[in-house]
């Protein structure tokens, strides 16, 4: 049984049939996650936000190039929402490659279109392609009111912050000469990368 999202057609060139994976839903050791994606049973997780985030994955698979965007970054960053829903209640987020932003929504995702430079995507603890955490953290605030938006943007600077000094920061990391140049040096690097 697949541990992680995945297709029929890889189902089938692995030597599974039609007739064995009809057994295995009716049987409740496969899951069907979106059409033509299964996964085991046995691994779909018990939290809401990890289940948000495997049927993102599973949006991956069936639209390779896809990368998990806005919302469904912020769950895979730990992001609060300073709104009274929880980011995983909302509709999965991609971003699928294109020359124009705009967004779409389907009956299993929200999806955006436009441009993603190299240094605003990396990976998620399973290897699917994310936005960075500054990248998701605009595209979450764009749009918010001031303080709503000021609380990501706080949240997602400290979470840099941290990864700059390998653990909980304190106030004084904020002030400090080396850190504030190693973080302008890699948004910098990031920026050029992306032109």
């Amino acid at each position: 049984m697949p541990s992680q999202p995945v297709t029929r057609a890889l189902l089938l060139a692995a030597g599974v049939s039609d007739a064995m994976i009809r057994t295995q839903l009716e049987n409740g050791r496969l899951t069907r996650l979106r059409d033509g994606v299964f996964l085991a049973t046995a691994d779909w997780p018990d939290k809401p936000a990890d289940q948000h985030l495997v049927r993102a994955h599973a949006e991956q698979v069936a639209n390779p190039g896809a990368v998990i965007s806005h919302a469904s970054a912020a769950v895979v960053w730990g992001l609060s929402n300073p709104g009274f829903v929880d980011w995983h209640a909302s509709p999965v987020s991609l971003t699928r490659p294109g020359r124009t932003s705009h967004r779409s929504q389907s009956s299993t995702a929200t999806w955006h279109s436009g441009e993603l430079p190299a240094g605003a995507v990396t990976r998620d603890l399973d290897g699917y392609p994310v936005t960075s955490l500054s990248r998701t953290a605009v595209d979450v605030a764009a749009g918010l009111p001031l303080p709503e938006s000021l609380v990501i943007l706080d949240a997602a600077g400290r979470r840099l912050v941290d990864s700059f000094v390998g653990g909980r920061s304190r106030r004084s990391d904020y002030a400090n000469a080396r850190l504030v140049r190693a973080a302008r040096e890699s948004c910098c690097r990031r920026r050029d990368r992306g032109r």
